[in-house]
């Protein structure tokens, strides 16, 4: 999401630097990805300076002048802080005569900036993360400067940074120096919070919306709405809307006592995820979504369930966020919906890195998944039929046992007269080989997976596009095959890099392969489909 920040960073890195634009930046490749929206957006506004060569070092380190003037530009503006005349430090070692004199006059004034002992400022020595963090959080009102002080100050300091996520995209905020990108970044985080906190209090009110009405959202996936709100019991199911609003948002949720994992929600705001969001096992849960603010404007956003089908009904209760009144609409469906069936590589199983090696344990991430991925990229609405270890005939040790019973049935669990609507036929279907049929008997895997496609086709039309997706070690692949050969409209993916994520599980980079792989191969069906 492209930030938008009203309150321009002016500030000059080092004295005698001259202007230059980012995009003739000579070392601009050298800019951490990370770092490259802070920077760009501040060096395409013409409001930082690169060094007299045309370079601008992202990995030289800030001084203590150079903090002053960013802090100080960055509260009063360019305008007000280049009009500055009080150059009176108090501080021996930067007389009037100074280039940053007024700029560190200013700080001290504020409280700000303290000196370092014996009278001294020490302009030109390198700065902190942890330092020029405790300047930000003092700056800006979000800590006072007597409370960041003794030998816990810097353990205090990151503390407070965390708060608001003021810690978001940074390298670091400890006690060694920190880099001229990761100090543009910080202020960055700082000036963005700040102005969407002022954005206009009177149009945007702080508001619990409900999801128990089924007004002015879209229920998404195979989601359905009752009156405590809308139930997610599998892989992407939730809700979609615009919505003119700002800030942050909080999730409310309810989760199941018999639920056996951790409930997990993602909110995707214009296209970009949030940060993982964990709800713990069992009743009420509320968390606020931070990482990626809202700027004030018209958005659209998606609260999805990011983990597989679940034993139990995980209900989306409400949001709490800054909105205009009134501003809230249901989208409106995709022209064309996909199918997707498979088991935990389809749930995102190994897509997020977790402290506990060599496991899957809170690790699986649907909106990671190419599950999620490949509708998205089609502009295409979805329905997902996905849980860990099940294949076409693999049994486990509680229903639904393979494919076919998890396709048939909605949650055997709660109510097993229940099935699937299928309100929507499906365009496509994308159906995962799953590994847990590899010691499968070939005839039965194949009779089997035959009779699973009519059962698909049954619902959504004969000729109806069956996509095989697998890796290209699967025992079953040259049996799909044949497959592919003897059944119409039928074809296959066979991908690479089957275990490279937690737990032998394809990783976050390993499903965009296989996103791009399966997209090679329906984007023409897709086309197709239109031409129709």
């Amino acid at each position: 999401m492209k930030r938008l920040v009203a309150l321009i960073l002016t500030a000059v890195l080092a004295l005698g630097m001259i202007p230059f634009a980012g995009a003739a930046f000579t070392d601009a490749d050298k800019i951490a990805a990370g770092h490259k929206e802070a920077v760009t957006y501040v060096s395409e506004k013409k409001v930082i300076s690169g060094f007299p060569d045309g370079s601008f070092q992202p990995q030289g380190t800030l001084t203590r002048a150079q903090a002053a003037k960013i802090l100080c530009v960055a509260l009063e503006g360019a305008d007000k802080a280049e009009a500055l005349t009080k150059t009176d430090t108090g501080f021996s070692d930067v007389p009037a005569s100074h280039w940053a004199a007024k700029y560190v006059a200013y700080c001290a004034e504020k409280g700000i900036v303290a000196g370092v002992g014996d009278g001294k400022f020490a302009p030109d020595a390198a700065l902190t993360a942890a330092a020029f963090g405790k300047m930000l959080l003092v700056a800006y009102g979000k800590a006072k400067a007597e409370t960041l002080v003794g030998k816990d100050w810097i353990v205090n300091t990151q503390k407070a940074m965390r708060q608001d996520n003021m810690k978001e995209g940074l390298d670091t905020i400890g006690n060694e120096p920190t880099t001229r990108e990761n100090a543009c970044h910080m202020a960055y985080n700082f000036i963005e919070f700040d102005e969407i906190a002022k954005a206009d209090p009177e149009k945007y009110k702080e508001t619990t919306i409900s999801f128990t009405d089924g007004k002015n959202y879209r229920v998404l996936g195979r989601a359905w709405q009752d009156k405590d709100g809308v139930v997610c019991d599998y892989s992407a199911d939730g809700v979609e809307f615009t919505l003119d609003c700002v800030g942050d948002i909080v999730l409310t949720c309810n989760a199941s006592e018999k639920q056996g994992t951790t409930l997990k929600y993602r909110v995707i705001v214009d296209g970009v995820p949030s940060d993982q969001v964990n709800f713990k096992v069992g009743g009420e849960e509320s968390l606020t979504v931070i990482g990626k603010r809202i700027q004030p404007g018209l958005h659209t956003i998606r609260i999805l369930k990011d983990t597989q089908v679940s034993h139990s009904k995980d209900t989306l209760k409400s949001i709490t966020l800054r909105c205009a009144a009134d501003t809230m609409k249901a989208t409106q469906p995709k022209k064309r919906m996909i199918e997707v069936i498979g088991d935990s590589s389809t749930a995102g199983y190994g897509a997020v890195v977790t402290s506990t090696p060599n496991t899957t344990k809170n690790s699986s991430s649907i909106t990671l998944s190419y599950a999620y991925l490949v509708p998205d990229a089609l502009d295409a609405d979805w329905e997902m039929c996905v849980k860990g270890s099940l294949g076409v005939v693999r049994q486990t040790g509680e229903p639904p046992y393979n494919y076919a019973e998890l396709y048939e049935y909605r949650n055997r669990w709660r109510d097993p007269d229940t099935r699937f609507p299928f309100e929507r036929k499906a365009d496509l279907v994308l159906l995962k080989i799953s590994g847990n049929d590899n010691s499968v008997d070939v005839a039965e895997w194949k009779a089997a997976m035959t009779k699973f496609i009519e059962v698909i086709r049954s619902y959504h039309g004969a000729d109806t596009p069956v996509v095989f997706w697998g890796q290209t070690g699967l025992k079953k692949r040259p049996y799909a095959q044949e497959l592919m050969k003897e059944i119409p409209n039928l074809y296959g993916v066979f991908s690479k890099g089957n275990n490279d994520g937690m737990g032998g599980h394809p990783s976050a980079e390993a499903q965009k392969r296989f996103t791009e792989e399966i997209l090679k191969v329906v984007r023409p069906i897709w086309e197709a489909l239109d031409k129709k």
